[in-house]
């Protein structure tokens, strides 16, 4: 019989289950095949997700027969499934601290981790880079020091599975929370996972010879860690677009945010324009060219993103009006 305080149930949701009605109270730790593994004090049943609602590992739900009720969510971590395309790929539920994962035996790509961060910031929970394979790199240090340079006031931390490096650290940052690892196939999240959890749970692969990651996660399960709290491993990232409205973009370049609420004009493109305070700081030596540009091709990508959501909208709005 399953313990669902080892997933991490407050009493909180035990009254928001009981409010929902009549049903048994559960947490969603699998999707695979349009079926749900939800895991109750009775134990793992499945059900159809082809309900009402949407249905993302990390849910606490009410099964009700076959229907599955989604309580509120405390925070969603939430994806464009592709630059080209506006559906949101919903990650994960529910999660209180989001691993964002980058191997050190391939270059330290930072606007690949901004990325990622963006998406982690939108979610609402706690983002905290991790470096592994940090025995791969040949100057640790140096790394390190170019990752708090250019991702200024996220937590940092390099880990290694091959010598231990760090990852007590990483043991006692993940209990008692729910914990989601984000990142590239290839970057490690699999071999963490399994470091974390005291035994072989996800099977993992070699790099190519490309430097790109093979996938070797194919769904995303939520698994219980031996010290406490919960762990969700997703399959890799390949496209990382977010969906939220700027927040995200806000808090991981906070310090570029702040700054152009300074610019001369409020709707200022940081690209040529006179009282530019961005670009100020840039010829100041304030900021560095990389970072800027990261945060532009952010902004760009929310602006894009946003002129689309209203012209559907726009689209859909003619389309009512017609007789």
């Amino acid at each position: 019989m399953a313990d669902l305080d080892d997933l991490l149930c407050t009493t909180e949701r035990r009254a928001e289950a009981a409010a929902a009605g009549p049903g048994v109270l559960g947490r969603v730790i699998r999707l695979d095949r349009g079926m749900a593994s939800v895991e109750t004090e009775a134990g793992t049943v499945r059900v159809e997700t082809t309900g009402p609602s949407p249905v993302v590992v990390g849910d606490w739900v009410v099964v009700a027969g076959e229907q599955l009720i989604v309580l509120e969510r405390t925070t969603e971590l939430v994806r464009r499934s592709g630059y080209r395309r506006d559906a949101r790929q919903a990650i994960a539920a529910n999660v209180d601290l989001v691993l964002v994962v980058r191997a050190l035996d391939t270059e330290l790509r930072l606007n690949r981790l901004a990325s990622l961060l963006v998406i982690a910031h939108d979610s609402g929970a706690r983002p905290v880079v991790v470096l592994s394979k940090a025995d791969c790199a040949r100057d640790l240090d140096a790394v390190l020091a170019v990752a708090a340079e250019g991702l200024p006031g996220e937590e940092i931390l390099a880990v290694s599975a091959v010598t231990g490096l760090h990852m007590d650290w990483l043991g006692d940052l993940v209990r008692n929370q729910t914990v989601v690892v984000l990142g590239e196939s290839g970057a490690g999240k699999s071999t963490i996972t399994n470091v974390l959890l005291g035994h072989e749970h996800l099977a993992t692969s070699a790099v190519r010879r490309d430097g790109q990651g093979r996938h070797t996660t194919t769904h995303r399960e939520l698994v219980t860690l031996p010290g406490g709290g919960v762990l969700i491993d997703t399959p890799g990232i390949r496209e990382a677009a977010a969906v939220g409205e700027g927040e995200g973009i806000d808090r991981t370049f906070a310090d570029l945010a702040l700054l152009a609420t300074t610019c001369r004009f409020s709707d200022c493109s940081h690209e040529g324009t006179p009282g530019c305070a961005i670009a100020a700081a840039l010829e100041g030596g304030e900021v560095s060219p990389d970072r800027v540009a990261n945060y532009l091709d952010e902004v760009a990508r929310q602006a894009v993103f946003d002129r689309r959501l209203e012209e559907r909208a726009r689209l859909k709005g003619r389309g009512r009006r017609r007789p």
